[in-house]
């Protein structure tokens, strides 16, 4: 992590406020409505020095200093709570200072951790992905290998927690091989990883997701729109872009775009807007994009996007494949039996026979190979009969 001094100067720089460092502590102002000014206090821990040995010269710092700012909000920062005295606590509670960590400070709280009944996507989104039933979803890298590796969740979660180097994450697929399925089951989990984080002070970035929903009230496609109405919508504290996009650059926060490849193609600078947060110096911008694999063949912008990013370790894309019998037989056992198979189990009659219908029809074989076919198809079998449709849009008609 960078100094944490640095961190607090230009994440209050974001915000519009200007920074005066006064050695022992950093100063913020700004001027807001009614000509009121909005003023910070934070004393920032400094590196290396043990907290039993600063505490003294910390407290003597904020006697003096705090009674000339009696109406700033006040901050203690430091990169843990371990090493002060309770003592020291109740003093700052006393003083009306903060004390706060990383995660703590540069953070933008959602609306739904406010008020939990809230309207809200993001409750949206988790609620979803608990009921859902998710098989592990096969891909393979582009330009690393042709091999089918086993499960895309896995790579991607441990990506956007342990990566130290500015990534932009493409997964492409058909329409009804699963994006959206993994979509919701990788924010929600990343999600509860970042609420358990918080609560116990750990590092952790905040997962950011940016749906359809977002632009529902934009006149315009544009990514800039896209960012205003999610920090709208819901954001519980009033943040402006800008410290939004600091908070991605610096580690804080990781972006998760699904369902908006009207955007994709519709805004000419959408590829360029998320190339300048990685190309920042000092990046550490994780962000991940779901679409549909016909927007890296026929978006001018997204090629001029690629031939820009050659040179570059900043980006990777995968490809999500459609189900083998493996795959398939996960999912009858998921929604038959609700859990998967152990090693060497055996089939009941009822999955063994339709995962053996459609093995020995060439047809009903192809189509199930995308998730939102072979659910159909076990939806069908489940009346009793498991029709011989002859291609997708017959199915798709039965069952319209």
């Amino acid at each position: 992590m960078k100094n944490l001094k640095s961190l607090a100067e230009g994440y209050f720089e974001s915000a519009g406020f200007k920074v005066e460092d006064k050695t022992e502590y950093l100063i913020a102002d700004k001027l807001t409505f009614g000509s009121e000014r909005d003023t910070r206090l934070v004393w920032v821990t400094p590196l290396g020095r043990r907290p039993e040995n600063y505490e003294r010269k910390l407290w003597d710092s904020i006697s003096a200093i705090r009674p000339n700012y009696p109406s700033a909000t006040a901050y203690v920062l430091a990169p843990s709570r371990e090493g002060f005295s309770r003592d020291l606590f109740h003093m700052l509670t006393q003083a009306r200072v903060r004390f706060r960590v990383p995660i703590q400070f540069f953070d933008a709280p959602f609306k739904v951790e406010q008020a939990p009944r809230a309207v809200s996507a993001i409750a949206d989104i988790r609620s979803s992905a608990g009921v859902q039933k998710r098989v592990p979803q096969p891909f393979r890298l582009e330009t690393e290998s042709t091999d089918t590796q086993p499960d895309l969740f896995t790579q991607l979660r441990s990506g956007l927690v342990e990566s130290e180097t500015p990534t932009i994450r493409i997964i492409v697929g058909r329409a009804g091989i699963g994006k959206s399925i993994l979509f919701r089951a990788l924010f929600a989990s990343l999600y509860d990883d970042f609420l358990s984080a918080k609560r116990e002070h750990r590092m952790r970035p905040r997962p950011i997701p940016l749906l359809p929903e977002h632009l529902r009230e934009t006149r315009i496609l544009r990514t800039e729109s896209l960012v205003d109405n999610f920090l709208r919508t819901d954001v519980a504290v009033p943040i402006v872009s800008d410290t939004f996009r600091w908070l991605v650059v610096n580690g804080f926060a990781t972006w998760l775009l699904d369902g908006l490849d009207e955007l994709y193609a519709g805004d000419p600078d959408f590829f360029y807007y998320l190339l300048d947060l990685v190309t920042t110096p000092g990046s550490k911008a994780q962000i991940t994009i779901w679409c549909r694999d016909s927007v890296l063949t026929t978006s001018d912008a997204f090629s001029e996007f690629r031939e820009t990013c050659d040179d570059e370790d900043i980006l990777k894309i995968y490809h999500l494949s459609e189900w083998k019998r493996i795959s398939k037989r996960q999912f009858v056992w998921l929604n038959q039996k609700d859990r998967l198979p152990r090693n060497g189990e055996r089939d009941p009659d009822e999955i063994d026979n339709f995962l053996t219908t459609l093995d020995n029809d060439k047809t009903l074989k192809s189509i199930s190979g995308l998730p939102f076919y072979c659910n159909l198809l076990l939806a069908q079998s489940q009346t009793g009969v498991l029709r011989n449709f002859t291609d997708d849009l017959t199915l798709l008609r039965h069952f319209i």
